[in-house]
């Protein structure tokens, strides 16, 4: 067997290995100097393979902003806003639900303004309108505050309180992102997307997208 690595800038990708069913076996020069080139060429493949992969998320990310700026640009209404805001995160990120929730900083409550999923509506999810006091729920308070997104996952409910634990449980999702929104270095509430699959993972490219579109969402709302 002859292992020849796969070197891009200093740090090996990967190994391509060689076989032969003959045992006693070796590889002479010339075929370790072939091996090698199979190997520069392949690396070469991969960066190119890396580079249109980066090329084509990035013009899906400018056409979901185009998208969603005329979407959200279109209209005065504040509840059609708030519906092609969350339908923006839902369909770009590929996600299940999508929550929108204004920020009352006198009373530290956060106030349902609308949610839906992937078909139109949100059986499981909070009448516009439900208040939630921030003290049961830190992790919601600590986004506000800190204007940084955050994730919250099912699988590391040690993490959570009670109540924030069962919310998750009582809406059947893994995985929640709680993206604030902000207009002016202030704070005005809360996009939360959420995911059903354990295994949803949220990518760079993911993370850069939802803020953006909260970012946008929320100039929109002010």
């Amino acid at each position: 067997m002859l292992l020849v690595p796969l070197v891009i800038g200093g740090q090996m990708i990967g190994v391509l290995t060689f076989e032969t069913q003959d045992s006693n076996r070796d590889f002479n020069s010339e075929q370790v100097e072939v091996t090698q080139t199979i190997a520069a060429q392949a690396v070469v493949a991969v960066q190119n393979a890396n580079l249109f992969e980066q090329s084509l998320l990035r013009t899906r990310e400018l056409e979901t902003l185009f998208e969603a700026t005329q979407a959200t640009s279109s209209t005065l209404n504040l509840q059609e806003v708030l519906t092609n805001a969350a339908n923006q995160m839902i369909f770009s990120l590929q996600v299940d639900s999508a929550q929108i929730l204004l920020w009352d900083d006198v009373d530290n409550t956060l106030i349902v303004q609308l949610g839906l999923d992937l078909s139109g509506s949100k059986p499981n999810g909070d009448p516009a309108g439900t208040t939630y006091n921030l003290t049961n729920y830190p992790m919601r308070e600590r986004s506000l505050q800190s204007r940084q997104m955050l994730l919250m996952r099912a699988a590391s409910a040690e993490t959570l309180t009670d109540e924030e634990r069962d919310l998750m449980q009582r809406r059947s999702v893994a995985s929640r992102v709680l993206l604030p929104l902000a207009v002016r270095e202030q704070t005005i509430g809360l996009i939360e997307i959420e995911a059903a699959d354990p295994s949803r993972q949220f990518s760079v490219s993911d993370v850069r997208l939802a803020r953006t579109l909260a970012a946008q969402a929320a100039v929109a709302i002010d």
